[in-house]
């Protein structure tokens, strides 16, 4: 699944930057419904008639979480959309040392993450890097050195075998536990006031044991283990 994921992210090189975008040809009329401002399109526009001039045939448009949710969802290892904020809940954290081909890499503005790239290795990173730009390929520190400045490791290239999910002491925090979460509310399920927020509490737990009453060959118990990851749609992958 790795090597497929990078052959993907280098066969969508050149293509543009529009907000929002997965991978849709990039047409004026997506540009004017998808595009946030006048100036914002005029830039995509630009972008556009340049490559179309260049002799591009068909010209894909992406957003930066787009070029990666695009893959995740058309192999099923994510049921909804992820922003970068999401993608990076998604993952675990690592430090810069620790990448691997096919690690994310974040922007982080003090306050958020507002931006995310591909780390394939040998330094090089693809992004969809902005409307003036669409999705390149560069050096992890081509746009100075901190202009990445948080790592992050998807669940589906190479990641440890997955914890049992419980109502512990002390409570059980973290990524895994989010996107347990984020997968019951996509459901319908109630896992308490502050949503997907990676702490399993009592109304996380409720909402496993409802979900795994309701599912069937389930233990109706709280334990969110193998068996609820598969019924759930979270796709796990081990090994390199």
């Amino acid at each position: 699944m790795k090597e497929e994921f990078i052959e993907y992210l280098r066969s969508r090189i050149g293509s543009a930057y529009v907000w929002g975008a997965q991978g849709e040809r990039c047409t004026d009329a997506l540009i004017e419904r998808r595009e946030t401002s006048g100036e914002n399109k005029r830039r995509a526009r630009a972008f556009m008639q340049k490559r179309l001039a260049d002799g591009a045939q068909e010209l894909l448009a992406y957003d930066c979480s787009g070029l990666i949710a695009a893959f995740l969802l058309e192999n099923g290892l994510i049921k909804h959309d992820l922003s970068s904020r999401g993608l990076f809940r998604l993952c675990t954290e690592i430090g810069r040392a620790e990448l691997k081909s096919c690690d994310l890499v974040f922007r982080h503005n003090g306050k958020k993450i507002h931006h995310v790239g591909v780390y394939i290795g040998d330094g090089e990173v693809i992004e969809s890097k902005g409307r003036d730009a669409g999705v390149v390929s560069a050096s992890i520190d081509a746009w100075g050195k901190g202009y990445w400045n948080r790592y992050g490791r998807l669940p589906f290239f190479g990641a440890a075998e997955p914890r049992e999910l419980k109502l512990s002491s002390p409570m059980m925090q973290g990524n895994d536990v989010a996107l347990m979460q984020m997968q019951l509310m996509s459901l319908g399920y109630d896992v308490g006031e502050a949503g997907a927020d990676g702490r399993f509490g009592r109304r996380t737990e409720s909402a496993v044991r409802l979900f795994k009453q309701r599912a069937s060959a389930l233990r109706p118990d709280g334990i969110c283990g193998a068996d609820m990851r598969l019924a759930l749609g979270i796709a796990l992958e081990d090994g390199e």
